[in-house]
């Protein structure tokens, strides 16, 4: 009877470690953790099906600590939009979303990368420049 349970258990356990294999999955997890968890949590969780997170743990630590003051500066979350994706070859594949905070949006990006069947999260990045860009391209608009 334990053997049983244990490979029922361990059978539901590989299955959920690797439901989220397409980039859209994690993404949807990722939102879903920004309302559901911390913010260390969220980047762990993010992280979690990279081999390598463990090399980075630095940079990942910093991260946390960045994407923690997030909401410290701009507010509660109110939601994601997406912006755009582009595909590279099937392997590589980049994300972008604007992050709906009460003060201010905030641009994140998140890059895959698919060595062999799975895509893993190869960056996640973010950053304050969605409203210079967007007027950047108003005003280039402008030109005729």
């Amino acid at each position: 009877m334990k053997k049983l349970f244990l490979s029922i258990a361990l059978i539901f356990i590989s299955l959920f470690a690797f439901s989220q294999n397409s980039p859209e999955q994690i993404t949807d997890k990722f939102f879903q953790d920004i309302v559901k968890e911390t913010p260390d949590k969220t980047i762990d969780n993010l992280y979690l099906n990279m081999p390598w997170a463990s090399n980075i743990k630095t940079e990942l630590d910093k991260l946390k600590t960045q994407f923690t003051s997030l909401q410290t500066y701009f507010g509660k979350y109110c939601g994601n939009t997406f912006i755009a994706k582009k595909d590279i070859g099937g392997v590589f594949m980049i994300y972008s979303y604007i992050i709906r905070y009460e003060r201010q949006p905030v641009r994140c990006t998140f890059k895959f990368y698919k060595p062999k069947d799975v895509f893993l999260v190869y960056s996640f990045s973010y950053d304050m420049s969605l409203e210079e860009e967007l007027d950047a391209t108003l005003k280039l608009q402008n030109i005729k």
